[in-house]
């Protein structure tokens, strides 16, 4: 697939029921189709960015490892878009968001819908071979209990680097 720059022109969002939504999103992938979302939320930053970032999901053919992002649907019906924290006997996952730090499980194999195979980051595209995504799967999935320093760290330098900007 052929990777280029989209601009803001070309997204059209249009706001619709996301249960019903997701739900004919995970018929489609039952088809053996792929389908491209949009980003919700703020649970996958900083790989994932709400509202700017979109996933191409396809059905989980194939083993699920750790640090793949994957479509499960928790038991009370709401859809939630996480990385595999880790797997027991093959069909107990548990999954934990990029900026989160608490580990939710055990996820059922059933409850899985789809995987991530491809991100639009920034109007670009990028597969599992991109530095960040390997980065994200797996060097951050490992560091859980330090991230809320490195994010205090970054709110840090950020905010010190608004304010140079804004007294220049």
């Amino acid at each position: 697939m052929e990777e280029r720059q989209v601009t803001k022109v070309e997204m059209h969002l249009k706001y619709v029921d996301t249960m019903q939504y997701l739900t004919t999103i995970c018929q489609i992938l039952k088809d053996g189709k792929t389908a491209v979302i949009p980003v919700s939320g703020g649970s996958m930053m900083p790989f994932l960015v709400s509202e700017r970032d979109f996933v191409m999901l396809s059905r989980t053919e194939g083993e699920i490892r750790k640090g793949d992002i994957v479509l499960y649907q928790r038991r009370n019906g709401q859809f939630v878009l996480h990385r595999v924290y880790k797997i027991r006997k093959k069909k107990w996952y548990y999954m934990v968001g990029d900026a989160q730090n608490v580990i939710e499980g055990p996820i059922m194999e059933g409850q899985v819908r789809a995987k991530v195979i491809k991100v639009m980051r920034n109007g670009i595209w990028i597969s599992e071979t991109c530095f960040w995504w390997c980065f994200f799967e797996v060097i951050w999935i490992r560091i859980i209990p330090v991230r809320k320093y490195i994010w205090k760290g970054y709110r840090l330098w950020r905010n010190m680097w608004k304010r140079l900007e804004r007294d220049r």
